[in-house]
């Protein structure tokens, strides 16, 4: 299994995280078994998701979805996230 962390500052909670639900088959077909989200106890707007997928390959190739790359913008992103892969051990 390998997970998937993305990081960034949006200008609304709220708004994104609506857009974020309505991705989720998008998500799923792209192979996301698991999904997690946290805000920063010191900043709202800034967001950790947490992505689980069967694969480090899957894994990898989804920041590459051209609608996630949409739908970050319509989310209200502020600037590129920042991705990081993990392996669970």
């Amino acid at each position: 299994m390998a997970t998937m962390f993305v990081r960034h500052l949006v200008k609304d909670y709220e708004s994104w995280r609506k857009v974020l639900d309505e991705f989720h088959v998008t998500r799923q077909e792209a192979g996301a078994t698991n999904e997690a989200v946290y805000r920063s106890a010191d900043e709202p707007n800034e967001i950790t998701l947490m992505l689980d997928f069967a694969d480090l390959d899957a894994a990898r190739a989804f920041p590459d979805n051209a609608e996630l790359q949409g739908a970050f913008e319509k989310a209200g992103s502020i600037g590129p996230p920042t991705v990081w892969f993990a392996t669970k051990v």
